[in-house]
């Protein structure tokens, strides 16, 4: 309760409504827990959990709190959830909380999900969080999910992650792909454009 004056002045209108309905002794909805991970405020991350939001909530846009935070890069605001017993595989139906961290770039957020067990090849809409980095360019993030246990050669509805970074251009995680053992057979049939450039560097 000590903290609710001070929380009040810092966080944006649908954190202000948290704060004045569980000062009324209204109950806490999922909704705020989601809008506050959104937005990277801890604070009203943690009070809502100590009002008995579940950390894993699921519903809305992003999917859940722990998707939110993880597809802005709020490394401390994920671990609250995840401390708060999140489920790390918990997201939308298009992508998981792994698959937003990867794809955006936020590395110590995807190092922390592995930490906390988030399968490193699960797929959501037949994305694994391999294909998303190697989408986003991400090179550090291939490599640490390799180095995870990643399937080079696992393949979604678009391909494998090696068509993701070839058809886009992103040469220095091609080289990683194909040093890590992606194979091109699936690749050279059907490909034009810059998604021939894997085949340069085999």
């Amino acid at each position: 309760a000590d903290a609710l004056p001070i929380l009040r002045t810092r966080v944006p209108e649908i954190a202000r409504l948290a704060v004045t309905q569980l000062q009324r002794g209204e109950r806490a909805q999922p909704s705020w827990l989601r809008e506050a991970a959104l937005a990277g405020h801890e604070g009203i991350v943690q009070l809502l959990l100590d009002n008995q939001v579940s950390a894993s909530a699921s519903g809305g846009e992003h999917g859940s709190a722990l998707q939110a935070a993880s597809c802005k890069g709020h490394e401390n605001v994920a671990r609250l959830l995840l401390m708060g017993g999140a489920d790390p595989h918990n997201g939308s139906f298009s992508d998981g909380a792994l698959q937003s961290a990867a794809y955006r770039g936020h590395e110590g957020t995807v190092q922390l999900l592995l930490d906390y067990g988030a399968d490193v090849n699960k797929h959501d809409w037949s994305r694994t969080p391999l294909h998303m980095a190697a989408k986003g360019g991400h090179e550090r993030i291939v490599r640490l999910l390799l180095n995870s246990g990643a399937n080079v050669n696992n393949s979604d509805q678009d391909g494998w992650p090696l068509r993701e970074a070839s058809f886009r251009g992103h040469d220095q995680v091609v080289r990683l792909l194909l040093d890590s053992g992606a194979a091109l057979d699936a690749l050279r049939s059907g490909m034009s454009g810059k998604a021939s450039s894997a085949l340069e560097f085999a």
